[in-house]
């Protein structure tokens, strides 16, 4: 025994079982990537295995992935992020794709691209937002979010270099998205570091979230806007994913009262065609309609 077997070991912070549990890896296989859900525990190897256990240390399945892993990430309800090299990519550019696994209904999504900025970069960070979207950062600081609504396409949400100050570097370590707040949770460092300073524990820095919209003229900007951020903030599909239909119904209720506060702006200024525009994206359109007549 020339040199240590990579192994996973797990303990739970505040149980009843002190111990928790190791798993110990074949020479030649290193765990690359882990993630940790509130019932699972995933590891990404240097064969291209996917481990998923449970918490208690169950072996669950071993899946292939189809590349290199690079990073995993777990949600609060139990969904997991896979990040792997997909294809050759280009001399000065990276080939990355992602899977969305769900765990407690054992099913995949369809593999996506995994979009960054052109030229040199790199995928800094990978996580979940409060209410289950799905985000990254690359090295260029471009914050993207997968939306349900666009059947899972990214979209950029802010870009961290605009929001930077002189001589300073921010690091994601958090997104929360909901109806009244939305904002990334950043650690600030020095510009002439790679990596923040953990110890002394930082401060973390709210940036609020920004989305790339070009103004239209009139009301159509703050509509477009809102829309945009009811895309981001409102996730009735992963709701409904999930069973929570109470849920994906309160959603839909919220958006649509925000649209009507718009409507009615919208009404004042004489912007018939825009009002039109708003009532089609309602999911309640002839209700819109009674209101605007």
């Amino acid at each position: 025994r020339g040199h240590t077997l990579s192994h996973i070991h797990f303990r739970f912070f505040d149980s009843w079982d002190g111990e928790g549990w190791t798993c110990e890896m074949d020479d030649g296989e290193e765990v690359v990537a882990v993630a940790v859900g509130r019932k699972f525990v995933a590891a990404a190897t240097s064969l291209r295995n996917l481990r998923v256990f449970s918490s208690s240390g169950m072996q669950l399945f071993t899946g292939c992935l189809p590349g290199a892993p690079v990073t995993l990430a777990a949600s609060e309800n139990d969904q997991l992020a896979v990040v792997f090299h997909s294809g050759r990519g280009l001399p000065t550019e990276q080939g990355l794709a992602v899977e969305l696994w769900d765990l407690p209904n054992k099913t995949a999504m369809d593999i996506r691209p995994l979009p960054l900025s052109s030229g040199e970069t790199s995928l800094r960070w990978l996580g979940f937002a409060t209410n289950g979207v799905l985000a990254s950062c690359d090295s260029s600081g471009v914050v993207r979010a997968m939306i349900a609504e666009w059947n899972y396409r990214w979209t950029p949400i802010a870009n961290l270099d605009k929001e930077a100050a002189e001589n300073e570097r921010l690091s994601v370590v958090g997104l929360t998205l909901m109806p009244d707040m939305h904002h990334l949770q950043c650690v600030p460092f020095k510009s002439t570091r790679k990596y923040p300073v953990v110890l002394p524990k930082p401060l973390p820095k709210l940036i609020k979230v920004k989305l790339d919209l070009k103004d239209s003229g009139g009301y159509g900007g703050p509509v477009e806007y809102l829309l945009r951020q009811q895309q981001l903030i409102k996730s009735e599909q992963l709701a409904e994913d999930h069973g929570d239909f109470s849920g994906a119904a309160q959603i839909r209720r919220s958006h649509d009262t925000s649209l009507l506060k718009l409507l009615m702006k919208l009404i004042k200024a004489d912007e018939g065609m825009k009002v039109l525009a708003l009532c089609e994206l309602s999911n309640n359109p002839l209700m819109m309609l009674g209101h605007a007549a």
